[in-house]
């Protein structure tokens, strides 16, 4: 059962990596053109996104690593073959000063109950003009859902998240927080809203059933729907005068 359950969890986590490749490219293309970077993921989860970026960008990188806090999710991460895996919080990273070139976090910040203090210490292991980055993250406020049902099931799953503890408006919040960490001249965004086909949307509503906990959701082949979330990124360099 929960090899089963991870094994889905990496499928969603793949599904989401590949939404957010254009800004990761985005992020190489501008910043890490020639040099060997070394980079970090807080909160890897079972290191799809790393993997993903494996795949892209594997000439430009000579070091990956990831930490995250659960230890099953470690365990199926190191199936992808990385170096470096660690089970740590991403309050107390286990490394030293000015370490990586680029930080980066994924649907992760809305896990936290303090991002500016996960953002700081993503800061503090990153070296002077390396970039920090906020790679997606949702604001469950903004989502559009028609027709009614479908949004009513997607309100469901709202606030099923936001009682389990996430942060379900964090896109929104990313400037401040990265101000609150003390970076400056962030640039910030917001992805576009294409993911509307019937394969996205019957994966949607399967992930709405799963965290609202409400058992089926009859969908119908014939009905026209349409679901977005608006999902937020972020990104700073350190300064190399601190």
């Amino acid at each position: 059962m929960i090899a089963s359950l991870i094994a889905e969890k990496h499928l969603r986590y793949q599904q989401q990596a590949e939404w957010t490749k254009p800004f990761r490219n985005y992020l190489f293309r501008r910043y890490f053109k020639d040099d060997k970077i070394k980079i970090l993921e807080v909160g890897c989860g079972t290191g799809a996104v790393l993997s993903e970026i494996k795949n892209e960008q594997c000439e430009k990188v000579k070091l990956f690593a990831g930490v995250d806090i659960d230890p099953i999710a470690i365990k199926y991460a190191k199936k992808q073959n990385f170096i470096e895996l660690f089970r740590a919080d991403g309050k107390e990273l286990p490394f030293s000063d000015s370490c990586f070139d680029l930080v980066f976090c994924h649907y992760f910040l809305l896990w936290v109950k303090d991002p500016v203090e996960i953002l700081a210490e993503m800061k503090r292991v990153t070296k002077p003009g390396g970039i920090c980055a906020a790679m997606a993250e949702p604001c469950y406020d903004e989502l559009r859902a028609e027709p009614k049902v479908l949004f009513e099931l997607a309100e469901k799953q709202r606030k099923a998240l936001s009682d389990f503890g996430a942060n379900v408006n964090v896109g929104s919040q990313l400037n401040n927080y990265f101000k609150e960490a003390g970076f400056s001249e962030i640039e910030c965004g917001k992805y576009r809203e294409n993911q509307c086909d019937t394969d996205f949307i019957q994966n949607e509503i399967r992930q709405m059933v799963i965290d609202s906990n409400i058992g089926n959701f009859r969908f119908d082949p014939k009905a026209k729907y349409s679901y977005s979330v608006p999902t937020y990124f972020a990104f700073a360099e350190k300064s190399k005068v601190e």
